[in-house]
């Protein structure tokens, strides 16, 4: 029948479509596994750094930060590396030449070939541009200075420093160019801040180079705040009072109280008996009363208050 014959032709076409199109991708897929097995030539562009440069020295010419190679490999191979998003540099170590030397010479052909070869690829490097670097060093004028750190703290209540903030090394060499190297005096910490402290601070604070023409002997420094709990406690000291003519002194009171913070590390090891107090004839406040002044006190005890701070005396006759 008619009918029959066009639904015949019209099952016929639906289907030879998709096959039409699976062989034009077979043929696709084939053509690039083909093209690809062939070999190429293409350019690469690879960044350049210069590293390991003797502290002594200092490069004084420009340095191409880049260079650009031609290299020879099969498709595959140059398609994979291609893809790979690992950064492409070329870093030419001045140890490996004579540093000791006031010019070196880098033949970069002879470099990324050395390059590629340790990376055990078939790439071929057929030419690179520029195809040298000349390094031309001098030597370096060196002054030591001082750092100092750009650090805000604030500690807790009842707690407190119990000695110096310590920066260690507290001050480090520079090196560069003579008429740079004089006009710095200091080198500077990061910023850095510290909330609340209470107990010792120990970090590391990067330094921050005054010049990028400058090199600095360390990249960071030490820092130590010792913070600790200070404790209030008191004592009970006696008093004596001599005259030069030997006349036996009356004092009223005869006692003062001595209060002090002491931090909780080394509150065992005060001794109460190393406070000292004296009186002073040339302090009083009015005629017949001496001022009392502290005389000694224990390492790391800090000295509130001494109360009375004036006593009465009396001259027996």
């Amino acid at each position: 029948m008619p009918g029959d014959t066009l639904n015949k032709f019209k099952w016929k076409g639906n289907n030879s479509l998709p096959v039409f199109l699976i062989c034009v991708f077979i043929s696709v897929v084939f053509w690039i596994l083909y093209s690809l097995n062939k070999t190429f030539t293409y350019p690469v562009n690879y960044s350049l750094a210069v590293t390991n440069v003797p502290y002594s020295k200092r490069v004084i010419n420009d340095i191409p930060d880049k260079a650009v190679i031609t290299v020879k490999a099969r498709g595959f191979e140059l398609l994979w590396y291609l893809l790979n998003r690992q950064r492409k540099e070329m870093v030419i170590d001045v140890n490996a030449y004579h540093a000791s030397d006031d010019i070196v010479y880098v033949g970069l052909l002879q470099a990324f070939q050395s390059n590629f070869k340790n990376k055990s690829t078939s790439f071929e490097i057929l030419s690179v541009a520029p195809d040298s670097l000349v390094l031309f060093f001098s030597a370096k004028y060196f002054k030591k200075v001082p750092v100092r750190t750009d650090v805000i703290y604030d500690i807790r209540k009842n707690f407190g420093l119990y000695g110096k903030p310590i920066t260690t090394p507290d001050s480090i060499f520079i090196s560069g160019e003579k008429s740079i190297v004089d006009t710095i005096t200091e080198v500077k910490t990061e910023h850095t801040e510290f909330k609340a402290l209470d107990k010792d601070l120990k970090t590391r604070l990067n330094l921050l180079s005054p010049s990028k023409d400058i090199r600095l002997s360390e990249k960071s420094v030490a820092l130590v705040i010792p913070v600790d709990e200070f404790i209030e406690k008191s004592v009970t000291v006696p008093l004596s009072y001599k005259q030069p003519d030997a006349r036996k002194i009356l004092l009223m009171p005869d006692k003062v109280t001595i209060t002090y913070k002491v931090p909780l590390k080394y509150i065992d090891s005060i001794s109460e008996d190393a406070f000292s107090v004296q009186l002073n004839a040339k302090g009083f406040l009015e005629k017949g009363r001496l001022a009392v002044e502290l005389k000694s006190s224990p390492a790391h005890t800090t000295v509130s208050t001494i109360l009375p701070s004036t006593v009465d005396y009396y001259i027996e006759k």
